[in-house]
């Protein structure tokens, strides 16, 4: 089995100089026809300007008008900033649950999400027409509240976190539901640990959810999976899971080597045999030969494909890269089902940098979908930064390119 690129156009053009648009659409229910699409507008790095959402009943031929969602608002305490991510159909039930980041920012400076953002759910069973919940994300216990929603966690002390929209959740059998996150971890002063000085510094984890009979879900958080400073200097970031053929999952994460370009910078990965309780120590990800390979600090994705293939969306250099750079290629590639590593030899170039574009261009916002009409792999990407030569300019469409998978 191979990987083709079909075709690639713009889905959301930029309405005006110095703005990005980031756009990413996902099934609203058990219906292959019912889209959303979020689209973000941007200028400046981990900040959203404005939000809208879209509605499509014809499997994305056409789109409503974007109707905007609640963005940013002054609050006493700072600015209320909200970010949403594509939603997700658990397949069992058929029910579409939405996650967005929450968190006053005291001066709106970005890093303050580091202690401030937490985690909303809302479920719905008519396509994101009406919502039957919309709480907070907090473990089952007395101990948990608002305040301090999961072990570890303290509002104005640390945050939890969704991480990228690549951070896709996950349905097990069983009907558990998982949904990947990220924590900045605590010094033993109650401080934020980072031990290197790089951007930020998280560990990851996995947010396990049970319906209840009321809808709602009953949530509690794995064991944490860190890294290791002296090989990743920002820890472990934005995980992305799958199921192996063994029951196995398979977790791999982004790493970096911000502040010490010499080390090696490389994807991670981890393993859990009971349901992603519990992880084995994080190791670099490698092919299936077992040669490990670069890759910048920025998100992937790995999605299960309805033919049984199990694809992962990344970034691999030639090179050794320098922190989030160069976030180019963007290739795609199949994973073993039986060992959880990339195979080789099944690497296929989606798109790499384009002549006249900056050596700055990020082909990293990216998110990954399945279309259940025409079985297409539908790639969502913002060329970030093609135009930016001395100074930042963020004038970028959301594109949108469509994979094949040949026998």
């Amino acid at each position: 089995m191979n990987i083709e690129t079909v075709s690639g156009q713009i889905f959301e053009a930029s309405p005006q100089q110095d703005i990005g648009i980031f756009a990413n659409s996902y099934y609203a229910g058990n219906d292959a026809h019912n889209l959303l699409a979020i689209i973000q507008h941007v200028s400046r790095s981990d900040t959203v300007d404005a939000t809208f959402l879209k509605h499509s009943t014809d499997n994305g031929r056409t789109w409503s008008q974007g109707v905007p969602l609640p963005r940013h608002e002054k609050t006493p305490q700072g600015i209320l900033r909200r970010f949403y991510f594509p939603g997700y159909v658990d397949p069992l039930t058929g029910r579409l649950i939405e996650v967005r980041m929450e968190g006053i920012l005291p001066t709106d400076d970005p890093l303050e999400g580091q202690k401030y953002w937490q985690l909303f759910y809302r479920v719905s069973e008519d396509g994101g027409h009406t919502y039957l919940v919309d709480k907070q994300l907090i473990a089952r216990g007395k101990e948990f509240n608002a305040d301090h929603p999961f072990a570890g966690v303290w509002r104005g002390k640390n945050a939890i976190q969704r991480g990228a929209v690549s951070c896709v959740p996950l349905t097990l059998a069983d009907g558990t539901l998982l949904f990947p996150c990220q924590i900045p971890p605590l010094d033993d002063d109650g401080k934020i640990y980072n031990p290197t000085g790089g951007y930020s510094y998280t560990d990851v984890a996995v947010l396990r959810a049970t319906w209840q009979a009321d809808k709602t879900l009953s949530w509690e958080i794995s064991q944490r999976v860190a890294g290791d400073p002296a090989r990743s200097t920002r820890g472990l970031i934005e995980p992305t899971l799958a199921i192996l053929n063994d029951g196995r999952l398979l977790m791999v994460m982004r790493g970096s080597n911000h502040t010490k370009p010499e080390l090696p910078a490389y994807k991670w990965a981890a393993y859990s045999e009971d349901g992603g309780r519990s992880w084995t120590s994080p190791t670099p990800w490698t092919y299936d030969d077992s040669a490990p390979f670069f890759s910048p600090s920025a998100s992937s994705q790995l999605m299960l494909h309805s033919s049984g293939a199990l694809l992962w969306i990344g970034n691999i250099t030639n090179k050794n890269p320098d922190n989030n750079s160069p976030r180019y290629p963007l290739v795609a590639g199949l994973v073993d089902l039986n060992t959880g590593l990339l195979k080789r030899d099944s690497l296929q170039i989606i798109t790499d940098r384009q002549p006249g574009e900056s050596e700055k261009v990020q082909l990293s916002n990216f998110f990954v979908r399945e279309d259940q009409g025409t079985g297409e792999i539908i790639v969502h990407l913002t060329r970030l930064l093609a135009h930016s030569k001395q100074e930042l300019d963020w004038t970028s469409d959301a594109l949108i390119y469509r994979l094949r998978l040949n026998e």
